[in-house]
Parts: C-alpha cells; structure tokens; sequence
C-alpha cells in the first residue's frame, strides 16, 4: 500500500498516540512499521505512509511508515553557521555545496572533535529529516547494511535493517513529492572490512545501487535522490582494512581544521554548564598535552567533557583535569587518600609536570 497522509503526535506521560491531522477518519489506533528516530514532542506533525490496514469488531486499525517530520527546509546558500556546532564559513559553504550536488563527503578532522555531531547539526539547521548513523566497524558484510536472515514461524525471512527502512523513508518521502532531504552518517568509514568495501561502491557511484543475496533470493537496493552521505574519518588514523583507490574517488574529502581555542572553551562550557574560567584552564592543559608527541595517548574534546562532568559534580577542577585528561597515561597510582602518585620519569609524571607549571595554586595531589 502507498496511501499517503499526515499525523499528528499527543504525547501524555511519555507515551505517544498517533493520530490523523483529518479529522473525519475514525481510527481505533495506528502502530508503527519502525519507531521514529531521536525525540518525538508533543503535536508534532509527521507525513506518513499507510502500510496495513485491519478491522477488529467494526473498528479500523492501521499500521503506517513515519515517513518525514513536517519541518521548513532552509536554503543552503544563506546557512553561514551551524546550531550547537562550529565549523568556519568556508569550510560549511564547501561542504553545503557538495550535498547540494549530491556529492558524498568524507569529513577528516582530529578524534574528539564532534565530526559526527557536525552531521547532526546539520539537518537540525537546514531543516532536514533526522539522520541515521552507522557504525561502520560493526560492518562485515553488505548485507549487514540491510539486514540479516532470521527464523521466524519454521522458515528463514529477511529482516530489514534500521538503514534500510531509514532509506524507504526516503523513497516514500520522495515518491509523495516531499520537499526534504535524508542523511545517513558513515561512523569511522576508514574502518569498513575488506569484504564489505567492494561490495559498497554501488552505493556511491552513478548508479547508486547494490544487489545482495538473502535466504528470500537476490534484493537491490536503489537509492533516492533525497539521501546524501558523510563519512568521518579521525586525522593520522587509516582504520584496520583502510579505503581503497575506488571507495576513495567516490567522496569528496574535508579535512576539518583544529577548532580555535577560544570557541571549544565556549563550547566546553556551553555543553557542560561548568564556569568559564574552569572550561578554559581544561581546554587549555589539553591542548598541552596533545601538543607533545612522546605522550602515548592524545586528549580531545571528550577528555575535557569528562573533566567538566567532574567538576560540575564539585570535584576539585585540579583533580578533575588529572582524571579526565590523564587516565590513559601510564606510571600512575593513588595513596591511601585516593589521590594520584606519579612514577618518576613516568608519561604521568610528566603531564603531573604540565599542570604544576600551568597553575601556581598549590595543587592538592601527592609527590
């Protein structure tokens, strides 16, 4: 079935009922094909696909596809910045000029630094559909993209995958006339297995389409023009199988500079609601100690989030920055107050040595 109408959501209590923005139709109740991705609000209105409809004692019940959150879309030339999220100017106005051109784009930027958020942002900021991430190492198989064969009833079926309803959405959406757009986010793209990155191209090149085989017989997968993909990839990481040649021709590569210090201080303290003074001095000792190359592990932005959480709980801000910036740094332990010792010599003693010289309050941790 493909009829096509719009619902409206009544959440009362954290529960949701559905149902038609027309008033004339009577519906017992309406369930969903797949529950909808991120929050669902109160009145918030969805176009949707009918998928099945039954009748139980002289009253209709339907089963629909949510197919697209009403929203506004915005033009993309004017788009200057991104809500919750800072990339420059230039680099926002490359990569909304790719999308528009349905160019896939890889982004390539330091770990930590919100390059999967970024895609979020995004659509929240263009008025696009939410988008759907996939973790790409889980990947080790096409057909691990689309779904897997499983038992059911004596018999082996197909059981789609949350990627490929996200991509029907897109097709109905598309097929309804709906003037939206659809974003699928390729997590850590450069770890896709071997087996799995032939078998992709298909996705990514004129065609955009791929075939696989299942227990129900051959099935092929035909994108719509309303679905765009990025990938992320961390700076100086190629990935346990890494990009071949042709993976690489299909994207457009961003390489994301390192976000300006005073603007991750605004952003640490916006997103963790801890004081400025103390999101700059956690910012700013971390980008010391990734700065230094002999360390065997390089603190991002996450680090300084989990320092921040320290701090907003009331640990000391001196403290905080040891356990959220050093934890991975070998040649430390605590005394019997709880508070860390560094070996001498050791990765902690050294990074011990980078917060003594930056603050000149006494800092309560033992020698």
């Amino acid at each position: 079935m493909s009829d096509k109408l719009i619902l409206t959501a009544s959440v009362k209590e954290g529960e949701i009922v559905w149902r038609p923005v027309d008033k004339r139709l009577q519906i017992a109740s309406i369930s969903l094909v797949a529950e909808p991705l991120g929050k669902i609000n109160d009145g918030d209105v969805w176009h949707a696909q009918l998928v099945d409809s039954t009748v139980e004692n002289r009253q209709k019940h339907w089963l629909v596809r949510l197919v697209a959150k009403d929203s506004s879309i915005q033009p993309w030339q004017k788009i200057k910045i991104l809500q919750g999220f800072y990339i420059d100017e230039k680099h926002l106005q490359v990569l909304l000029s790719w999308l528009h051109n349905s160019q896939d784009v890889i982004l390539v930027g330091p770990a930590g630094t919100g390059k999967t958020q970024l895609g979020f942002a995004l659509c929240e900021t263009l008025g696009w559909q939410m988008p759907y991430k996939v973790d790409i190492y889980t990947i080790q198989r096409v057909t691990d993209l689309f779904g897997t064969d499983a038992a059911a009833d004596g018999s082996t079926v197909f059981r789609r995958s949350g990627l490929l309803e996200y991509i029907e959405r897109a097709r109905v959406a598309e097929e309804q006339g709906l003037d939206t757009h659809f974003l699928v986010i390729l997590d850590e793209i450069n770890r896709v297995h071997a087996k799995a990155n032939e078998a992709m191209h298909g996705l990514f090149d004129a065609t955009r389409q791929v075939s696989f085989t299942t227990t129900e017989g051959t099935k092929t997968v035909i994108l719509p023009g309303n679905i765009h993909f990025i990938g992320t990839m961390n700076r100086g990481y190629q990935g346990t199988y890494e990009l071949d040649d042709a993976m690489q021709s299909r994207f457009a590569a961003l390489q994301l500079p390192a976000m300006p210090e005073d603007i991750e201080v605004k952003m640490l303290a916006q997103k963790t609601e801890i004081p400025g003074f103390a999101a700059e001095q956690i910012v700013h000792i971390c980008r010391k100690l990734a700065r230094d190359s002999s360390f065997s592990y390089t603190p991002n932005f996450r680090d300084c989030e989990k320092a921040a959480s320290l701090v907003k709980q009331g640990v000391d801000l001196h403290i905080a920055i040891w356990y959220g910036l050093c934890g991975w740094l070998d040649g430390w332990e605590t005394d019997q107050k709880g508070l860390p010792i560094a070996s001498p010599k050791s990765e902690a003693d050294k990074a011990l040595s980078v917060l003594r010289a930056f603050s000149k309050d006494s800092l309560r941790i033992a020698n």
